[in-house]
């Protein structure tokens, strides 16, 4: 009788795993682990996401409205890595270029615009800046929070000379240089130090684990 009880308890499960795994938590964390083919679409849908939130917060300016939408892309994609921050770009611009309406202030672009919207170098920019920052460096310390800040700041940077080559086909060169560079670089380091900030709050650039494959 006392070895069939012992058997019987060595073959039931442990009642601190049933709890464990019953909890949504564990749940979560067991299929994020399981089913790593997931992960990556996940992760660039919630950028996707976080860009696009980002974008409903705007301040008008000319050509072009300033948005946070680069700041969450730019911050996501130091969080996740270059591969999927440039994916997360490219979505964000096709949908947002094919009429999807989550470009700066809620709006969208139809190829019928492409050719005559101030919008769509910038938008486009997205795709290499994207990758810089997906480079940047940890954000611990105060050197190594200065170096993100830089790695940040060059992806904007990027952005904003592919918009300026974009507007080159809508007026002259130096005007588009004083209208689509000059005066958004200040935003574009504010933002930059804002993610390195962010980056530093959360434990450092490319704090999501790998995917195993």
């Amino acid at each position: 009788m006392m070895g069939g009880r012992m058997s019987a308890e060595r073959c039931s499960p442990t009642p601190a795993r049933t709890e464990t795994g019953s909890t949504p938590r564990a749940l979560v964390d067991q299929l994020w682990l399981q089913r790593p083919r997931w992960r990556r679409p996940a992760l660039v849908a919630v950028g996707v996401m976080l860009t696009a939130i980002g974008a409903r917060v705007a301040m008008p300016m000319h050509p072009v409205p300033t948005t946070l939408q680069t700041l969450a892309l730019f911050t996501f994609a130091a969080a996740t890595g270059p591969r999927l921050g440039m994916a997360t770009a490219v979505l964000y611009g096709a949908l947002g270029l094919c009429g999807v309406p989550i470009l700066a202030e809620g709006r969208a672009l139809t190829p019928a615009e492409w050719a005559t919207s101030p919008s769509v170098g910038y938008i486009l920019g997205f795709v290499p800046a994207a990758a810089v920052a997906g480079v940047a460096v940890r954000a611990r310390g105060l050197r190594a929070l200065v170096r993100a800040c830089l790695w940040l700041f060059a992806a904007h940077l990027i952005v904003l000379a592919v918009g300026t080559l974009g507007l080159c086909r809508l007026m002259e060169p130096p005007a588009a240089v004083e209208a689509g560079f000059a005066p958004f670089v200040w935003a574009a380091g504010a933002k930059s130090a804002a993610g390195a900030v962010l980056l530093a709050l959360r434990g450092g650039a490319r704090s999501v684990p790998p995917v195993r494959r």
